[in-house]
């Protein structure tokens, strides 16, 4: 088994067919805040030229 496919099995693990079927369930309720968000994104990056890069970030909080 390469690196890859072990990768692939961990997360398959963490991240199954149960977690999957209540997955879009759990954000429903937020969908609308998320859908405008997405609306505000579009517009804003919209004024950016077509060749500019976007740095993206992320930041997990466990406690």
């Amino acid at each position: 088994m390469n690196n890859q496919e072990q990768k692939n099995q961990k997360q398959s693990a963490f991240f199954g067919k149960e977690q999957a079927s209540s997955y879009e369930q759990q954000w429903a309720k937020s969908a609308p805040i998320r859908d405008a968000l997405h609306l505000l994104l579009r517009i804003r990056l919209s004024e950016l030229p077509k060749d500019a890069l976007v740095l993206c970030v992320d930041m997990v909080y466990n406690q």
